[in-house]
């Protein structure tokens, strides 16, 4: 239970959609020592079943005096997780045998600090916040300090008044999440080890996901202390599904065309472009070698062979909080195949 995190939700708090195939990954990255972690993940994969249900509960188990934080988009969804959480410690008669010491009794839970807003398991240490606490976004959270933070969903959509269909979340619904990252130093019980889970969906091209990327520390591959994964529900590279058993091929397609293509490719495949309308495929693409190894390696002519080109997209200010200037070469052969040789962008 402490160091299997698909092992407790699978089989002791009995989460028995979950399936190996597709969970036992999504556990193993939920479980890392590292301190920043992202998963953006299709709808519907159980991202919050095991990231912020089962995660702070092994959290949990493995240190009582832990002070875990749940933030979802308001008040009234980040109770749903916190619910699930309490009913597993009244209920789950497996954890309670396991775990006796730090669950308390029913009287005890009737004195403390145990509600759809807040639980505090039996610790040795006092502390003014609760093992789990459960809030809206834009919860007033000064003076509390956290050993683990749990970002899901945060950002949310919106339904239109009129037509209602699904809109992507308005500017300030993205502003506020924004706004709570970076207090979000301000609320560690310690910077330097407090653990930072966001649990996301795509929405645009401008979404919190982009913001967090853009910090270029989530795709730096020497920098262990931040991961980020991307499960979408289909592969687009080998068509295989993410989770055949519950989305396949075809329940997938059904989805494209009841929900619309773009909606579809932001929730469901983590990209935030709609692949109908996009000039360049990303099933198109392909990763060019310096020498062909297999057979449908694409080998890079020689470069006395290709016209070369190159543009630059300038940020408007010379500022380390400004855009990034972009710079892109590209090679063009005979063919009018087009060789991406390098890509640069800084904040210069």
């Amino acid at each position: 239970c402490k160091t299997n995190l698909y092992f407790l939700c699978k089989f002791v708090l009995d989460f028995e959609d979950l399936n190996p195939a597709t969970h036992m990954d999504m556990c193993d990255f939920i479980q890392s020592p590292a301190q920043w972690i992202m998963l953006v993940g299709s709808r519907g994969i159980l991202k919050t079943t095991v990231a912020t249900i089962g995660r702070p509960i092994q959290v949990a188990l493995n240190d009582p005096n832990a002070r875990c934080l749940i933030l979802q988009a308001n008040d009234s969804t980040a109770r749903g997780p916190l619910s699930q959480i309490r009913e597993k410690f009244e209920n789950c008669r497996l954890l309670q045998e396991l775990f006796p010491e730090i669950i308390p009794s029913g009287k005890e839970r009737r004195r403390g600090r145990w509600s759809d807003q807040w639980l505090q398991l039996k610790r040795n240490k006092t502390y003014s916040e609760p093992t789990f606490r459960a809030m809206g976004v834009s919860g007033n959270v000064v003076g509390t300090h956290w050993t683990h933070i749990f970002r899901d969903d945060i950002v949310t959509a919106k339904k239109d008044s009129v037509t209602g269909e699904i809109i992507a979340p308005p500017t300030e619904d993205v502003e506020k999440a924004i706004g709570q990252h970076k207090l979000v130093y301000g609320i560690m019980a310690d910077p330097s080890t407090c653990q930072v889970y966001d649990i996301c969906n795509r929405w645009s091209n401008n979404d919190f996901v982009r913001y967090l990327l853009d910090s270029g520390e989530y795709v730096d591959p020497d920098n262990t202390s931040h991961i980020y994964k991307e499960m979408p529900a289909r592969n687009e590279k080998t068509g295989e599904m993410l989770w055949p058993e519950r989305f396949t091929d075809d329940i997938c397609k059904q989805i494209e065309k009841d929900q619309g293509s773009y909606f579809f490719s932001t929730q469901f495949m983590c990209n935030p472009v709609d692949a109908t309308r996009s000039m360049v495929k990303r099933k198109d693409l392909r990763f060019w070698v310096k020498k062909k190894i297999n057979h449908d390696d694409v080998e890079l002519p020689p470069l006395e062979e290709l016209r070369i080109y190159g543009i630059m997209d300038q940020a408007q200010k010379i500022s380390m909080k400004s855009c990034y200037t972009a710079t892109v070469i590209v090679g063009v052969d005979i063919n009018n195949y087009w060789y991406i040789l390098e890509i640069d962008r800084q904040r210069i």
